[in-house]
């Protein structure tokens, strides 16, 4: 049914990769923030693809199954984690 699981994981690794070092120059204090902006992009890339491949599975799938969940966790997770940092930058040049 889904073609693009693998493409949608090696992008969503990639974006993980550049993340990563574009959030080590946002300043963070609480363990909560450092917990989201180290792991929440990794799980994400994770969540999304797993959730491609879960709702498929399957023998003559035409639509996905109950397991489509899991993809749109991973794209609440991974629209909260990016929109993080912009949220961290906007504080620190306004005080």
């Amino acid at each position: 049914m889904f073609r693009a699981g693998h493409a949608y994981a090696g992008e969503l690794v990639v974006l993980a990769i550049v993340a990563q070092s574009l959030v080590d120059s946002v300043n963070v204090a609480t363990f909560t923030e450092n917990f989201l902006r180290r792991i929440g992009f990794p799980v994400s890339a994770i969540l999304v693809s797993g959730g491609f491949f879960a709702s498929a599975s399957g023998n003559n799938v035409v639509k996905p199954n109950s397991y489509i969940v899991i993809l749109y966790l991973g794209v609440v997770l991974l629209g909260l984690v990016s929109i993080f940092p912009v949220i961290v930058l906007l504080k620190s040049a306004i005080i």
